[in-house]
């Protein structure tokens, strides 16, 4: 059954208006943005990968951050490889490096199953971030713009403590992801959004979830992401929102969301949109029901 946007108008001290826009879910299965907004011919990478290391053949037990396998991969040769790293990292997070010292500036994709992001390298042709592991063990698909694309394939051990619902997209931005847990609402203790990430100190705590960025805007076609993350016990609700501004009002939007954790794989619910008109600058659409239907999946 189709899910259907609700519309409530949010407390004035939050300063905004729910917003009732002509609002499209499209829930039929298709392919998500990952793939497709790497070009034409390109929508498979995995097919093309070269260099790849794997940091076990099987999964560890829970060890000690400083004992946890390094993956790293490489393609090429001599001064101009491109290589890859990827350590795993408390909260289920994952540090990926990537160095291509004769591709400075470049343009990296990197692909995990249904979360593609876009970064670009710098000067010195490095690039570092830190991802939220998909799955117990997550293959990392990395490809530099004019370089052969590496796979790395690594374990995260406490994947199954945590809970995370992603939202993606692919060029200009014009969505946003918040998380309300134990019953808050807007501006209370448990609203976790953009303007009010937290960290990933409150998750390995077990206090609550935070929220993380993905990807440049700069690059203008790019990957990017909002990943929210929380100990897998915490009860949350999750809505999307479209504010409506001077850089958004009256375009058409395309994303993707869904949730993963324990016993709960990526189903990907492609979501597009158009913002109502700039007389309506200053509101916003928010789309409830989405994610929250698979909350009990997770807990």
């Amino acid at each position: 059954m189709p899910f259907r946007p609700r519309t409530f108008r949010i407390p004035a001290s939050a300063r905004r208006l729910r917003h009732l826009a002509l609002l499209l879910l499209l829930l039929a299965s298709g392919a998500i943005l990952a793939g497709r907004v790497l070009g034409p011919g390109e929508t498979d990478i995995a097919s093309e990968l070269t260099g790849v290391t794997d940091a076990s053949l099987e999964p560890p037990a829970e060890l000690p951050l400083a004992d946890r396998p390094i993956a790293r991969a490489t393609s090429g040769e001599g001064g101009c490889a491109v290589r890859a790293e990827a350590v795993p990292q408390h909260a289920a997070m994952i540090a990926l490096t990537v160095a291509a010292p004769c591709h400075a500036g470049n343009r990296v994709d990197i692909v995990q199953g249904e979360l593609g992001v876009t970064v670009r390298l710098d000067a010195e042709g490095h690039a570092a971030l830190s991802l939220p592991a998909l799955s117990g063990s997550p293959t990392l698909a990395v490809r530099v713009a004019e370089a052969e694309p590496v796979q790395l394939l690594t374990w995260v051990s406490d994947f199954d403590r945590y809970q995370r619902a992603v939202l993606q997209w692919g060029g200009r931005p014009g969505l946003q992801l918040h998380a309300f847990e134990n019953g808050s609402g807007w501006g209370g203790a448990g609203h976790v959004g953009p303007d009010a990430p937290r960290a990933v100190a409150d998750a390995i705590a077990g206090t609550g979830g935070f929220l993380v960025r993905l990807g440049d805007a700069e690059v203008s076609d790019g990957l990017g992401a909002l990943v929210y993350t929380a100990p897998a016990a915490v009860p949350v609700a999750l809505t999307l929102e479209a504010p409506v501004t001077a850089e958004t009002c009256g375009r058409h939007i395309d994303a993707a969301a869904f949730r993963v954790g324990p016993g709960l794989a990526p189903a990907p619910q492609p979501v597009a949109l158009t913002v109502p008109g700039c007389q309506a600058v200053g509101d916003a659409v928010l789309i409830d029901g989405l994610l929250d239907a698979r909350v009990a999946a997770v807990r």
